[in-house]
């Protein structure tokens, strides 16, 4: 009997070749990402390599083990292809959001698949990661082709020396990743544990690193570290009084949230009611805005954002939804309804707006709509959506009333020519009118390409469009009533944007801006203004951000809210008066934390975004940086486990 086999060199190669693509599949992920270090240069590898690496081996003794070719063919394609997957994945999500994926978004995969466009694609990352996937095949080939060197040996030996391998490759990968968590410094050490901070965690653990600890997460979230006593003591001192002396207490509010409005969608051509209402109105011309839609909005009901992709409320009283901006409403007497241009299902608000304390909800397929369409990026017009819930964004019957309005029709895709109607009004505007001269003087950069030109005229035709809802809302608000009052007597109005209009990256062509500058500030300068005949019309150049609009509302309709459960700060006073004395930060679950001066990817990074800034300015910032993550850590605990 032959106790002889061949060991065929091959099989030592292949765990080589693996880590290699591996190492390479890295560098081009991180490349991509364009993570960059705290002295401002480019980073192509994690801080915490050997995360990655202790993966690695793993992956290499699992694939030195077997002894057929075919299968450590199987297992090494299988490891890389995952790779792959992951690195086109997040350079998509990046060229579109600013971050990257994680396991938790997995419940937004319907909202994902509609909003998903070929031109979110980064074809240079699909392209780099096939060519290396090309080579790895090629590579494949010519070893299992020309790597003929093999030895004689017996086969019980055969056998030693490929379990002894795995066992080493794996003993060795287990203790490089074990060792390399124990060397966390002591801020990755918290930055760990929930992997709060997306791109930050990727740029310092890795991709396998990352993806490991928030697989382990998602099975078995990470236990409170918070003392509930101790964070209930600190929430109740925020709590205030209701001030009946507020500048509009007891009036009516609309919140009319803008999708996708940047600056440029008003100009005074194309959308003159909102060029007009700018005039009579408080401007907060330094508004920063960097969210989804749906956090955009959760931010300005409830003044703060837990860790979370939906906002899964499941019920409806204790502090996660005690100081909603409807449940505060309601409290005093108010009616409150919700209104939105799109189905009910999307982002799942038939469920958590009712949660969050409204009384009534009108989505799209309520409108009574000629030709209604329902379908993602085929919007119906403003003009039809409001006029067919016009009593219920603003009743006539005499009752008190906050009304929430989220329109849709800006939010793009700006190749669908469902706004073609205003097409000819545009290009009128474009030949006849200063229009173009105005953009520029305004500083932003007119289109001279065909495409882009397409793209914001499919934009501006439909901000045309809200315009006219604008116009009608006003005109409803001003009609007179049989005893001769207005609703626009004891009626305000709040418009702020969700984000800018990212789409194809109009947003950053016609501002001259890179979508990959997470850090400049002008990139998501969106509109936010309260229209108010009892306060006084201004434009405030304060920075400020989506998270001062709740306690800004709650000061001046004086409602009893809690200040530490607002992240942000209130812009005017409950007697109309500019508060100026507030620390401003803004904290992005897209990109990370900013002031007028620094930006961070988290508590450990700050980069300085405006001149002439100190060393002592920057250690106020990272103070309160930390201490805005620890108050949003306790706030997390407090939606998590229902307080």
């Amino acid at each position: 009997m032959n106790n002889t086999k061949k060991l065929n060199l091959n099989k030592i190669v292949k765990p080589v070749l693996f880590l290699i693509v591996a190492l390479i599949l890295e560098v081009i992920q991180f490349s991509i990402l364009n993570y960059q270090n705290q002295n401002g240069q480019i980073q192509l590898l994690p801080a915490y390599i050997f995360l990655d690496l202790g993966v690695w081996l793993v992956m290499a003794g699992i694939i030195f083990v077997f002894n057929k070719r075919w299968l450590q063919n199987i297992f090494m394609y299988a490891f890389i292809i995952i790779q792959i997957v992951i690195n086109i994945t997040n350079s998509i999500i990046n060229n579109s959001l600013g971050y990257i994926f994680y396991f938790k978004l997995l419940s937004l995969t319907s909202e994902g698949i509609n909003a998903f466009n070929w031109g979110l694609v980064n074809w240079g990352c699909v392209a780099g990661n096939l060519i290396i996937f090309v080579v790895l095949i090629i590579a494949q080939i010519v070893i299992d082709k020309y790597c003929k060197k093999t030895f004689s040996i017996k086969k019980k030996f055969l056998h030693l020396i490929s379990y002894c391998g795995m066992l080493v490759c794996c003993a060795i990968g287990v203790s490089s990743y074990a060792l390399q968590v124990n060397a966390f410094s002591d801020n990755d050490k918290d930055i760990w544990s929930e992997l709060v901070f997306k791109n930050y965690s990727m740029q310092q653990f890795g991709t396998y690193g990352f993806y490991l600890k928030d697989i382990a997460n998602t099975i078995n979230p990470p236990s409170s570290e918070i003392n509930k006593e101790d964070a209930l003591k600190k929430i109740n001192r925020g709590n205030t009084q209701e001030n009946k002396d507020a500048i509009l207490y007891g009036d009516n509010v609309i919140v009319v949230m803008l999708e996708s409005f940047d600056w440029f969608a008003i100009d005074p051509y194309n959308t003159p009611t909102i060029y007009n209402l700018l005039e009579d109105s408080v401007v907060f011309s330094n508004f920063i805005s960097n969210n989804k839609t749906n956090i955009s909005e959760d931010i300005g009901l409830i003044g703060y954002m837990p860790f979370d992709e939906r906002l899964n409320i499941t019920k409806n009283d204790g502090l996660t939804t005690e100081y909603s901006l409807p449940n505060l409403f309601k409290a005093q007497g108010y009616q409150t309804n919700y209104i939105h241009s799109y189905i009910s299902t999307f982002y799942n608000r038939n469920v958590i707006n009712k949660n969050i304390g409204f009384d009534n909800l009108y989505f799209i397929e309520d409108a009574d709509i000629d030709d209604k369409s329902v379908d993602f990026d085929m919007w119906n017009s403003e003009i039809d959506v409001f006029n067919s819930f016009k009593e219920q964004i603003a009743p006539t019957d005499g009752s008190k009333f906050m009304s929430f309005y989220l329109t849709v029709g800006t939010h793009g895709r700006y190749n669908s020519d469902r706004f073609s109607r205003n097409f000819e009004q545009y290009e009128k505007n474009v030949k006849e009118t200063d229009y173009v001269n105005w953009m520029k003087d305004q500083g932003y950069i007119f289109p001279e390409d065909e495409e882009t030109y397409a793209l914001l005229r499919e934009f501006k035709s439909a901000a045309i469009d809200t315009d006219l809802m604008v116009a009608d809302l006003l005109e409803h608000l001003n009609k007179e009533n049989a005893d001769g009052t207005r609703l626009i007597d004891n009626t305000s109005v709040v418009f702020y944007a969700d984000h800018n209009a990212y789409y194809h990256d109009l947003c950053y062509k016609l501002k001259g801006t890179d979508s990959k500058d997470v850090k400049n500030l002008k990139s998501y300068n969106v509109p936010f203004f309260i229209y108010s005949q009892k306060l006084q019309a201004q434009k405030i150049e304060t920075f400020t951000h989506t998270y001062d609009i709740y306690p800004t509302i709650c000061q001046l309709y004086g409602l009893p809210y809690n200040t530490f459960m607002a992240l942000g700060e209130t812009l005017i006073n409950a007697d109309g008066t500019l508060h100026e004395d507030a620390y401003r930060i803004y904290y992005s679950q897209l990109s990370g934390y900013y002031t007028q001066n620094f930006f961070s990817t988290s508590p450990t990074t700050p980069v300085p975004i405006s001149e002439n800034t100190s060393d002592k300015e920057k250690l106020i910032f990272l103070e309160r940086v930390w201490d805005y993550y620890s108050r949003q850590k306790i706030l997390n605990y407090v939606y998590k486990y229902e307080w």
